[in-house]
């Protein structure tokens, strides 16, 4: 099992949004291209704002940075996968929210979710740019979002 300590880097710039752990120099988790990630960064910004669950947020290298505390990069990292390859990436926002407030009592359950995309993404081979394989993210994304389909 993976432990989650440190903090979780939420990378935007034009057309791209990646997620890196447990430093900015990481290996991107996960990498989101073109209008998806547009869409998907200006959903996580409006929750992560309104909550106000950056620890800081910096322009570097033309990019915007935002540094998350490993809790609420895990809440993250849950809605990137549950939002991967969907239309309207609003529609799982309320993964973050309730992860924070801990009112999805399954949510110690979704670093699971993050594990075996590791694992599935290395058996595979991998991705050059990113841990996750893209067709495991899909593969994973479909799974979990039936899951979080029926609790809502």
């Amino acid at each position: 099992m993976i432990e989650y300590k440190g903090y979780f880097f939420l990378i935007h710039s034009k057309n791209t949004l990646e997620i890196r752990f447990p430093s900015y120099r990481s290996t991107p988790f996960l990498k989101i291209r073109g209008k998806s990630a547009e869409n998907t960064y200006n959903v996580l910004k409006n929750v992560l704002d309104a909550y106000k669950l950056n620890k800081s947020v910096r322009e570097k290298d033309g990019k915007t940075v935002r540094e998350l505390p490993a809790a609420i990069g895990l809440s993250v990292v849950t809605y990137l996968l549950a939002s991967y390859n969907v239309r309207n990436p609003a529609k799982y926002a309320f993964v973050i929210e309730k992860m924070v407030n801990g009112e999805l009592v399954i949510g110690k359950y979704f670093s699971n979710f993050i594990e075996m995309c590791i694992d599935l993404s290395s058996c595979n081979g991998g991705d050059g740019g990113q841990l996750v394989d893209k067709s495991v993210a899909t593969i994973v994304s479909k799974s979990l979002r039936t899951i979080l389909d029926s609790l809502s």
